[in-house]
């Protein structure tokens, strides 16, 4: 009557108080169990959860739920423990909410077991094929990411390997003059008492109309140079007292090539991502 008239909390409460007078009631101490989990009451879901149990310790949907409720309350252990007991009771939605936890602790291969035997039984549940599915995506998403990380990883080895180089050993090459960014832009390098600095306006790419403040300064030790980074959107509703909106801002080190004809940046936090090469303007 009351989930009728939309009090679902009073609908949930009035069931709860129903079984007062027939304890013993399983179904109705799992459809209270079950709705008042619908409606986010933990206390009452459990409770009669465990009552259920006391009365039929196998009931594989009654330990399936409850560890649902624990997980719920981010206690992963008894998750776990209710999971198992409830697949060793072949209750396969059991062992896809198993498998889940297991792929989200990074335990692909034990997750997959799990999968594959509980698609060897009687009628198991949708949740063990959404299971397997997302075992596959998962595994070749995280293949890729992983290839990539390699990849930059390696990339930025070469990098950090050049600094050191060029950070020990002095060439006869200048940092200062006049340079290009990668886009085309002119941008004049200064130095005063070792220190280098560099601004210029321009935007980000070639397609955009938004222009962009872009400066880095820092100490020159031989080849190499260490300072910040930062770069700022003109005429941004988002402003600082200065009116521009500050885009990146960060530590960032690099070094000029052999040759003198190229120098490179990149951040001192690799998750940054930042990369940039300056090439020198024939003159």
């Amino acid at each position: 009557m009351e989930k009728k008239l939309g009090k679902k909390l009073l609908s949930v409460y009035c069931k709860d108080k129903s079984l007062e007078f027939d304890p013993d009631n399983r179904d109705e101490l799992f459809n209270s169990a079950h709705q008042a989990n619908e409606e986010k009451i933990n206390e009452l879901s459990i409770s009669n959860y465990v009552t259920l149990l006391r009365l039929d310790p196998n009931n594989s949907s009654a330990l399936n739920n409850l560890g649902v409720c624990a997980q719920e309350l981010n206690l992963k252990i008894k998750a776990v423990e209710k999971y198992k007991a409830s697949s060793n009771l072949n209750q396969t939605l059991a062992m896809a909410n198993q498998g889940y936890m297991l792929l989200d602790a990074g335990f692909i291969k034990e997750a997959e077991d799990i999968a594959k035997k509980a698609i060897q039984m009687d009628k198991p549940h949708e949740n063990v094929y959404s299971l397997l599915k997302r075992l596959s995506e998962l595994q070749k998403e995280q293949d890729s990411k992983w290839d990539d990380f390699v990849n930059s990883a390696k990339s930025r080895q070469k990098f950090i390997r050049n600094y050191t180089n060029a950070y020990y050993f002095k060439t006869d090459n200048n940092f200062e003059g006049e340079w290009l960014t990668q886009n085309g832009i002119d941008v004049s390098l200064s130095i005063r008492d070792q220190k280098l600095e560099a601004s210029w306006r321009g935007p980000e790419n070639e397609h955009s109309n938004d222009l962009y403040l872009t400066k880095f300064s820092g100490v020159i030790t031989n080849s190499s140079f260490k300072g910040k980074y930062k770069k700022t959107k003109e005429g941004s509703e988002s402003h600082t007292l200065l009116g521009s909106f500050s885009m990146a801002d960060f530590e960032c080190f690099g070094y000029i090539s052999d040759d003198g004809q190229l120098l490179s940046l990149a951040a001192e936090d690799a998750s940054k991502k930042f990369n940039m090469l300056l090439r020198r303007k024939c003159t």
